[in-house]
C-alpha cells in the first residue's frame, strides 16, 4: 500500500555511539513511487526526540528535523568537588610557559579567564588537570571559547582520567561540531564521531556539560542535549580541560 513502518527496541552494547532503547520510523511513498516522506521517534530513558524525513530514490534523507524534548537526566547529585571562577589560582592550575617538543604553550589566569596560547610542533593534545579528588558519578561543566585558531583546533572537557594513557574527551570545534573519544592505553576510540550541531556558537563562548552515572554519559552544549553514549572502560578518575591541534604549525588561543 506504499507505506512503511519500522520499530526497534534493543539495548546498545558498551562502546556504541548512542543508546536508543526505542526507535520508530514511519513513512509513505507518493503517487509516483519515486519520493517518500514520514516521521521518526527515538526514546532515550526519559527523553524523546522526534522529527520528519523526506527523500527520493536519488537523494535519501534530504531533510531531517530534530526536535528533542526532555533531555535525559541521569541522576541527582549533591555537594561540589570543585568550583572555579578563575579570579585567582587557588586551585593550582598549570600556568607559565611549556615546551615539550610537541607544543609550545603559555597558560595564564587573569580577569576571570584561564587562557591557553598554543603552537603545535607536531599533532598534539594538551590537557590541564583539575586539582580535585577522583570522581565516579558526576556533573561537570565549563564555559569555553576558541578565541582564535589557524585550523583544526578543538577544546573541551577531560573526564575519568586514570593516567596519561587512559581517559575520555568531550570536544567541540569552531566548525560547529562535537565529538567524544575514549583514550584506552593511548589508543583513540571514537564513541561519538565528529557531529555537526546548531547548539554550538562558533567564535563565541559555549557552555559544555557532562552527566555521568555508571557507564552512561549525557552531553550538553549551551544547555542543549546533543547526545549520549555508554562505555564501561573507565569507571572513575580525575577531570580537567583539553585542547587539540591537528598538525605541526597549527596555532590556537583558548579560554
Amino acid at each position: 500500500d506504499g507505506e512503511m513502518h519500522l520499530s526497534m527496541s534493543q539495548p546498545a552494547s558498551a562502546g556504541s555511539t548512542f543508546y536508543f532503547p526505542d526507535v520508530s520510523i514511519d513513512g509513505k511513498f507518493d503517487e509516483t513511487g519515486a519520493k517518500a516522506s514520514g516521521t521518526w521517534t527515538i526514546k532515550f530513558t526519559d527523553a524523546e526526540c522526534s522529527g520528519s524525513w523526506m527523500g527520493s530514490a536519488l537523494e535519501q534523507l534530504a531533510e531531517v528535523k530534530i526536535t528533542p524534548t526532555n533531555p535525559p537526566s541521569l541522576g541527582e547529585f549533591s555537594g561540589s568537588v570543585l568550583k572555579d571562577a578563575f579570579n585567582n589560582n587557588n586551585n593550582f592550575w598549570y600556568v607559565g610557559d611549556w615546551n615539550d617538543g610537541l607544543v609550545k604553550s603559555t597558560r595564564s589566569i587573569e580577569g576571570g579567564k584561564y587562557r591557553w596560547t598554543l603552537r603545535a610542533l607536531k599533532p598534539v593534545t594538551l590537557t590541564g588537570l583539575a586539582v580535585a579528588e577522583e570522581v565516579v558519578d558526576f556533573k561537570l561543566g565549563v564555559d569555553v571559547k576558541i578565541v582564535g585558531s589557524s585550523a583544526n583546533a578543538s577544546l573541551g572537557l577531560m573526564f575519568r582520567q586514570i593516567d596519561d594513557a587512559n581517559r575520555y574527551y568531550f570536544l567541540i570545534s569552531d566548525e560547529g561540531e562535537f565529538a567524544v573519544f575514549l583514550i584506552d592505553q593511548n589508543q583513540w576510540i571514537s564513541l561519538i564521531d565528529w557531529t555537526p550541531t546548531s547548539a554550538i556558537n562558533p567564535g563565541e563562548e559555549n557552555r559544555l556539560k557532562i552527566e555521568a552515572v555508571g557507564d552512561q554519559f549525557a552531553f550538553y552544549i549551551n544547555n542543549t542535549w546533543v547526545g549520549g553514549t555508554k562505555d564501561n572502560t573507565h569507571s572513575h578518575g580525575y577531570v580537567g580541560l583539553v585542547t587539540s591541534l591537528d598538525a605541526a604549525g597549527d596555532e590556537g588561543t583558548f579560554e
